[in-house]
């Protein structure tokens, strides 16, 4: 089930800057683990570097079998690490 919810798992990051619209910068997405604690918890951790100052970030993901999508905030520490726990 774990692998399943790795595929079905999507992060979504919302972008801002301090500076007036120009180019984007990049946003990289690394270390991305999914952890599943059977009746638990599910919990999501990737580390997300940006050129830019990140000024919002949100998690999107799908349990398999709901047709509903679950939205959350992210904060992303000085190391660029973040971490989600979804409670099953």
């Amino acid at each position: 089930m774990c692998r399943v919810l790795c595929l079905i798992a999507t992060v979504l990051i919302t972008l801002g800057s301090s500076q007036p619209a120009q180019a984007q910068s990049t946003v990289t997405i690394s270390e991305i683990r999914v952890d599943y604690s059977f009746g638990e918890q599910i919990t999501f951790t990737a580390r997300i570097q940006s050129q830019s100052i990140i000024q919002e970030a949100m998690i999107a993901f799908q349990v398999q079998g709901d047709s509903n999508t679950r939205v959350a905030p992210l904060q992303i520490g000085a190391d660029g690490m973040t971490s989600y726990q979804y409670p099953v």
